[in-house]
């Protein structure tokens, strides 16, 4: 059986010789999905993510969930924050800042890697985050 870890290798290939788009080897762009019970609390973690550069934009939308919750049928009204950032922000220190930061037990916080996308629109993703992750993007005089 073959074992897909994206977040811990960010071997997601991207489409070559697309007009307009950067041919990538390696995804590094995420967009994570995350949900909330209020628009105050979703705009709370949202503006705490942005101030802390840990992303670079969050959107916020409302939305109705349907889930099982303790054997029970759940219909709830959620905001739902799509948060764009990358994998190696995510691993370090996202992930736990949103675990922190939010009022539910278990929330939803799923990464998925943006496969294609503008060329300007990635860059921009990656220069606000990376300005205090040192690990990998070091630079040599």
């Amino acid at each position: 059986m073959l074992s897909f870890d994206p977040l811990a290798d960010c071997s997601i290939l991207c489409a070559k010789n697309v007009e307009g788009v950067e041919s990538m080897e390696i995804s590094e762009h995420i967009v994570v999905l995350v949900t909330a019970g209020t628009e105050p609390e979703a705009r709370q973690i949202a503006k705490s993510l942005v101030e802390k550069r840990l992303v670079a934009c969050v959107n916020i939308l409302p939305v109705s969930s349907l889930y099982m919750w303790e054997d029970e049928l759940q219909e709830d009204h959620e905001v739902l924050m799509v948060i764009k950032s990358t994998s190696e922000v995510f691993r370090e220190k996202l992930l736990v800042a949103i675990q922190d930061a939010h009022s539910y037990d278990v929330p939803e916080i799923i990464g998925m890697p943006i496969v294609l996308g503008s060329p300007d629109y990635l860059k921009w993703i990656t220069s606000l985050p990376i300005r205090h992750m040192t690990r990998r993007f070091s630079t040599v005089s």
